[in-house]
């Protein structure tokens, strides 16, 4: 569904027909999106001044990110309930409109900067940061996990490019694809729970994103270009790419 028929599906909900036969309602429901409105950027504020050491300088920013937790998730809740609401008595005046667009990546960029934020002040995050051992144990695991599928998606690819096995290559896949799976599996949850840990750290780190992109790449590499001599040649730089780029969080 491309946005022209999103738009054209909201204007059709019976809630736009409500709000444009009433005189009254779609202030009302503006009235309760401004109101959620001010509640998230009142206690989000609250936590930002916090951080940069502009007020409450006795308060730990974790403690006061989780009182005001309720209060933060309920004015993403009313924001996200109304706002619908009220494009879909105007779509016109969303789609196409470049106010608009800059305010829905605005949104979505202080959401994902705010979830980070909240992720950090949870009692998982902080027993791993702050614990003597939970950090470099699961660093060695993901390590090791790294080692064990990375050492398998080589060997695979050099076997399609004729080098190293020299056995066909749908027995090679067939035989560790399991293997080669439970190793993806405990890099994924491990650097996952890593990643929780430190997500405001990942979140500015140009590294980490380009890790993402790097994977994502590799997803699609796999999809299109699986067992050919172009894909595995595709898989090795990608793989190095995204080891380089994940050592790099730590320091870029």
């Amino acid at each position: 569904m491309d946005l022209v028929h999103f738009f054209r599906w909201l204007g059709s909900l019976p809630t736009a027909g409500a709000l444009n036969d009433s005189e009254w309602l779609f202030p009302a429901v503006e009235s309760v999106h401004i109101t959620g409105l001010a509640i998230l950027i009142g206690t989000i504020a609250i936590v930002d001044f916090r951080l940069l050491g502009l007020a409450l300088r006795d308060r730990p920013a974790p403690q006061l990110a989780r009182d005001l937790r309720y209060w933060t998730w309920a004015g993403i809740g009313i924001m996200l309930t109304t706002g619908p609401m009220m494009l879909s008595a105007e779509p016109e005046r969303g789609y196409g409109n470049p106010a608009f667009a800059f305010k829905m990546s605005c949104l979505l960029l202080a959401l994902v900067t705010h979830f980070c934020q909240w992720i950090e002040t949870t009692s998982l995050s902080i027993a791993i940061r702050e614990g003597a051992l939970y950090y470099p144990i699961l660093g060695a695991f993901h390590l090791a996990a790294i080692g064990w599928f990375g050492g398998m998606v080589l060997m695979g690819d050099l076997n399609v490019l004729g080098i190293g096995l020299h056995l066909p290559a749908a027995e090679v896949f067939s035989q560790f694809r399991r293997w080669k799976w439970l190793g993806f599996a405990i890099v994924a949850i491990s650097g996952g729970l890593l990643w929780w840990a430190e997500p405001v750290v990942c979140y500015k780190s140009i590294s980490f994103w380009i890790k993402l992109a790097l994977l994502a790449l590799v997803a699609v590499n796999a999809f299109c270009f699986r067992k050919s001599r172009l894909g595995a040649s595709l898989s090795l730089v990608l793989w190095v790419a995204i080891v380089f780029a994940g050592r790099g969080i730590a320091f870029l």
